[in-house]
């Protein structure tokens, strides 16, 4: 019984990644106005950023809609908004295995890493934005993951320089590779 514990986890943890990546994949199939198009060897198409339950990715589905037709600082607001309830979600989920009493120390070593992990990833997304209003945009929201940075910037349109600048502003902070930095404009 001990071992289904690790197995259901995981199960949910790809269900769950598999869920996200599906909305993704239907949010940025077609390019808002203002997108910066990239070679093809600069970088591959958006992936999940964050994660979500499979109950929590049909309710995200409604909030992608909702950030669709959001303009200005709500679009903002909102995947800010987005990002920490996801976010949050997980955390939960970690702390709900840090607290069980027949917890494996196994499992409760990953949770208590993947916890670090998280928070490390949120203080570097909050610097991440900084630096880039710091460059000299009005609004930014970072979105990391372990591989990928999703970056959305209040523009009506960018240059390739300044997405080159964006990218290597946040592949720097962030220990990734330009290719796997995903750059957004959004009025």
């Amino acid at each position: 019984m001990k071992d289904r514990h690790p197995q259901t986890f995981w199960f949910m943890l790809m269900l769950t990644l598999l869920a996200v990546m599906s909305v993704y994949y239907l949010f940025f199939s077609q390019p808002p106005e203002g997108e910066v198009a990239r070679k093809d060897e600069a970088a591959p198409s958006a992936q999940s950023a964050s994660n979500a339950t499979g109950k929590e990715a049909a309710s995200g589905e409604k909030g992608d809609v909702a950030l669709r037709t959001a303009r200005g600082d709500d679009a903002f607001a909102l995947l800010r908004l987005e990002r920490e309830q996801s976010r949050s979600r997980i955390l939960e989920q970690y702390y709900s295995i840090l607290n069980e009493k027949t917890g494996d120390k196994d499992a409760v070593a990953t949770a208590s890493a993947r916890i670090s992990r998280l928070e490390d990833l949120e203080s570097k997304e909050i610097a991440l934005e900084g630096a880039i209003k710091a460059a000299g945009y009005p609004d930014a929201v970072v979105i990391l993951d372990e591989e990928r940075a999703h970056v959305f910037v209040k523009a009506n349109a960018l240059s390739a320089e300044e997405a080159v600048k964006i990218i290597g502003i946040v592949a720097k902070e962030a220990n990734l590779k330009g290719t796997d930095v995903t750059v957004t404009a959004r009025p």
